[in-house]
């Protein structure tokens, strides 16, 4: 039984670390975009037809998803009855500098579990990293 997926909805970060093979890819440009939404449906419809009590969804980005995040937004108000119910437990992984107030509120209100990237202690995120860690 499939219990997971991970659905990269964006290839852009608005870093440039060192190390990350991410932004090698930042001058790609998707000539056939995914249809999320109709993923999301097949979804939907697996979690139904083999009554899957639980489905775990991450939104993230080969990159930082809040670029994305007006997308974000309406793939989560799609599945928001299946978030609301607990049957799809979803989470989203960002960077943190486009986080603000408004989007917490958002995903706390859609029950979005949000994971933070940091690349540890000070001294090795600033040596490795295009941003301060602070």
């Amino acid at each position: 039984m499939i219990t997971r997926a991970c659905i990269s909805i964006n290839n852009q970060c608005n870093l440039r670390c060192k190390y990350c093979h991410f932004q090698e890819k930042a001058e790609y440009i998707h000539e056939h975009e995914m249809d999320i939404l109709q993923i999301l449906g097949n979804i939907i419809r697996y979690i139904d037809r083999r009554d899957v009590p639980l489905f775990k969804l991450g939104f993230v980005g080969n990159g930082e998803p809040l670029l994305a995040y007006d997308r974000l937004k309406e793939y989560i108000c799609n599945i928001d009855p299946y978030l609301q119910s607990g049957r799809i437990a979803a989470y989203t992984i960002t960077n943190a500098l486009l986080l603000d107030y408004e989007k917490l509120d958002f995903f706390q209100e859609h029950k979005i579990n949000v994971g933070f990237s940091i690349d540890g202690i000070p001294e090795i995120h600033d040596m490795y990293s295009c941003g301060t860690h602070s």
